[in-house]
């Protein structure tokens, strides 16, 4: 990144451009080097701050996005560090199925965290960190691939952090006194795969599969310079890195490479024979991890039903209106940015063009896990944007205005295209200081009580052990304890809404205790976790029955250890 700002003149990237511009881009390093290190360093001492310095009578679950997704990651680190082997099982849920290959990014972590005698927060925290690391250092690379140096600060600027409208969708339903309109409308604050800005605040996982498809889209463009044994390494090396983070990016990267060589070809840019070979060591790499995914989230009766079918409905692309709000002056300058590559075709932008377009496509198109395959798409329409608005700068009618329309027309561009970044920002700080609200939907922070509580127990219980509460107690609880939840998080759980109701008619008071007794022995529940959501369920209180015994008990939650054969 180059200390150039100017957005004046169109964007150039033609070959002798890139062939002067090297000796810059190895300049550039250092600094791209030293901003990922502070930019991942800073956001990670958030987190580090919620870890150590909660909100009174709070405590922080892991992620300030989406936490309740960290429960299964942390059961099956927690589950994979204490064996040699590396298949784990979804303890979110009680029902015996055979182990899988989940997550591996994560269990290798857990590994080496246990190599090191690092916790599993620690691992964890040391991986999300890693993760923002790498990202911004390949975003810092495609950038170089694609932008002349003059540009390439801007450029990046907008690829990290340009997003939508949320934060005026915030004014407004504020104004309104409408909160629906927030989740209804702000889904550039809800999802990642519609704001390359909230990824820095999301998983581990999230972040190495944008970085590696922002490394592998710049080992393209250099193997459309010069096919190479060292190319075609460094691309079965991203592949393979992609498919450990999130083999939903395989299908789109497919198609996109797929396309791309096939309009090489057609229009005489490359050499059908050498199109063929990139295409078969993508093929070599990613059919594996494509087969077992296939075998086991298509075939297996139980990872199908849990991590196949369930997810269908929560993976749904928004309604159009949302998702071009989602998207913000992304869109129009992206499509400005199209039609001026179109015009002029530049090198490399070619492959920027498709691949965004593949991916827009399979969000909006009827497929199973359709916003899945969208990760990535605003990273690569922001650089799109800021070609069109480099050829909006340098239009005659932008030019034609006054200087004071110019600079009120620049500054509204900057707080519509980075306001969303910012409010995540806002959102984040807000939470540290009152722990209450959220950054996705679910909250980053969990009574203490209840966290002590699962602490507590992760000391006195087996992985063998079944726990009984509600949902999200639950899943606070599987963060921390070997054992498995009758109910976790309803992606992860088996029947999920059964599950929950036979919750609520356990702590009904109404409930006859031998109807309760029943259900103990016969869904091999062995612990009961008793607070304030379990008590809003109903005004049942185990501790009067026999075939309980109180193990554990802080001022809000109450744990019980089952044994039903204490019944007379």
């Amino acid at each position: 990144m180059s200390t150039g700002t100017s957005l004046a003149a169109p964007l150039q990237a033609t070959e002798a451009a890139a062939a002067v511009s090297r000796p810059l881009v190895r300049a550039t390093w250092p600094r791209l080097l030293a901003f990922a290190l502070a930019l991942a360093t800073a956001i990670t001492a958030l987190e580090l701050w919620a870890w150590w310095r909660p909100p009174a009578g709070m405590a922080f679950l892991g992620s300030f996005w989406a936490t309740e997704d960290v429960a299964a990651y942390w059961s099956a680190m927690r589950e994979a560090a204490g064996q040699a082997g590396w298949l784990v099982h979804d303890r979110l849920t009680s029902e015996p199925h055979a182990p899988a290959l989940v997550y591996p990014l994560y269990l290798a972590a857990a590994k080496v965290g246990a190599m090191l005698g690092a916790s599993i927060e620690a691992a964890y925290i040391g991986f999300a960190w890693l993760g923002r690391l790498f990202f911004l250092i390949a975003l810092g690379a495609l950038v170089a691939a694609l932008v002349e140096p003059a540009r390439r600060r801007s450029a990046y600027a907008l690829a990290l952090a340009g997003g939508g409208f949320a934060f005026l969708v915030l004014l407004i339903a504020a104004t309104m006194r409408r909160p629906d309109l927030v989740g209804e409308w702000a889904v550039d604050w809800r999802y990642v795969e519609l704001s390359t800005f909230l990824a820095l605040f999301s998983y581990p996982h999230v972040l190495v599969s944008l970085g590696a498809l922002a490394f592998l889209l710049v080992v393209r463009l250099q193997l459309d310079e010069r096919v190479s044994a060292r190319g075609l390494a460094m691309l079965a090396t991203t592949t393979s890195l992609m498919a450990l983070a999130n083999s939903f990016a395989l299908v789109p990267t497919a198609i996109a490479l797929a396309a791309y060589g096939l309009w090489r070809v057609a229009t005489r840019s490359a050499v059908l024979r050498r199109e063929l070979a990139i295409g078969l060591v993508f093929l070599l790499v990613a059919t594996p991890f494509l087969l077992y995914s296939w075998r086991t989230f298509g075939q297996d009766p139980f990872w199908a039903t849990v991590y196949g079918d369930q997810n269908v409905p929560h993976l749904l692309t928004p309604s159009l209106l949302p998702l071009l709000s989602g998207l913000g002056l992304l869109i129009p300058l992206g499509f400005i940015g199209a039609v001026t590559l179109v015009r002029e075709r530049p090198g490399g932008w070619s492959l920027v063009l498709l691949w965004t377009l593949v991916l827009f496509a399979l969000m909006l198109l009827p497929l199973p896990y359709q916003r899945r395959y969208g990760l990535g798409m605003p990273m690569l329409l922001a650089l799109l944007a800021a070609r069109g608005l480099a050829t909006v700068t340098a239009s005659g009618e932008w030019r034609r205005l006054s200087g004071g329309l110019r600079r009120l027309g620049g500054y509204a561009a900057v707080v519509a295209l980075f306001s969303s970044a910012l409010g995540v920002v806002v959102l984040v700080l807000t939470l540290l200081i009152t722990g209450r609200g959220a950054v996705s939907v679910m909250p980053a922070f969990e009574r203490a009580s209840v966290v002590d509580a699962s602490r507590w127990l992760a000391g006195h219980s087996t992985r063998e052990d079944v726990v009984l509460a509600e949902w999200r107690t639950a899943n606070v609880a599987l963060r921390y304890i070997p054992g498995r939840a009758f109910s976790g998080h309803p992606i992860a759980t088996l029947e999920a809404e059964a599950k929950e109701a036979s919750v609520r008619r356990f702590f009904d008071a109404t409930t006859v205790d031998s109807e309760r007794e029943s259900f103990l022995r016969t869904r091999g529940v062995t612990l009961i976790i008793v607070g304030p959501r379990e008590r809003a369920s109903g005004d049942f209180d185990p501790g009067g029955s026999r075939y309980v015994e109180r193990i554990y008990a802080n001022d809000e939650v109450v744990i019980y250890r089952v044994d039903v054969r204490r019944t007379p």
